[in-house]
């Protein structure tokens, strides 16, 4: 194990930033429950709490509470001038802020992004143990979807995936499968899952993806609302030509 280094202050740093967003800390519970859901478990993403939360402010979070130091902002100088670049009103700067090494990629990436309806009541209702339980066996079944269609897991936000696919199409057959595992009743609990996809150019930087085409697939995801019937409901939305043009679109079934 690794002697702790200024980048476990950002991880404190991360858990003040969460509760100041949501009203919440990042985890519930006894004490050693939640020592070990710090050590053990991602939070569950600022969006499903607060839906208004800017995606830069929220990718920043996620970023501080990563559970490994390297997947953490470099230094607090960077957190700072991430912090003041989202607030800026130009929108273009919040990019080269927050991810200042990452690189643009030669061929479109399609990204999907899961979200488990009413998580939340879930969470009130079941109490945090048992729901992080639930959110787990939840998260192989959605895996096992991934592997399947050749979908490569960026990081998993605590009650959904976010994936990377080199095909449209890939992304497509894997929602699919998610939607028909996701009817297999998980703890007892029959759930419910949101799956938004878009196909654009987007920036990497190590492990993760940033730009317009994630923030688009994230918000196309929150946006579906469930309806009854058993038909996927399609959303296309071009966005206009030059470096971020994509297809995107939400897949919800029920």
């Amino acid at each position: 194990m690794e002697p702790p280094d200024a980048r476990s202050d950002l991880y404190s740093l991360g858990a003040m930033l969460y509760e100041m967003v949501t009203g919440r800390p990042p985890f519930l519970g006894d004490v050693a429950t939640v020592i070990a859901q710090h050590i053990n478990a991602p939070p569950v993403a600022p969006l499903r709490h607060v839906p208004a939360v800017p995606p830069a402010l929220e990718a920043l979070i996620l970023r501080l509470l990563a559970k490994t130091p390297e997947e953490r902002p470099a230094s607090a100088t960077a957190v700072c001038e991430a912090l003041a670049a989202i607030s800026s009103p130009a929108p273009a700067r919040v990019d080269q802020a927050v991810h200042q090494g990452a690189t643009p990629l030669d061929t479109p990436v399609t990204l999907l992004f899961t979200d488990l309806v009413n998580s939340t009541e879930l969470l009130r209702r079941v109490g945090d143990e048992r729901a992080q339980r639930i959110f787990q066996a939840h998260h192989k079944l959605l895996r096992d979807a991934v592997a399947a269609n050749g979908g490569h897991e960026v990081k998993w936000l605590g009650d959904g995936l976010m994936v990377a696919f080199p095909s449209a199409a890939a992304a497509v057959r894997c929602a699919v499968a998610m939607q028909q595992a996701a009817r297999r009743r998980v703890g007892g609990e029959r759930l419910v899952i949101r799956v938004g996809l878009n196909a654009g150019e987007a920036l990497r930087e190590e492990t993760d993806y940033f730009g317009t085409p994630v923030v688009v697939a994230r918000r196309l995801c929150a946006a579906r609302r469930v309806g009854r019937s058993s038909a996927p409901s399609w959303s296309p939305d071009f966005s206009p030509a030059g470096r971020h043009s994509a297809f995107a679109t939400a897949v919800d079934w029920s």
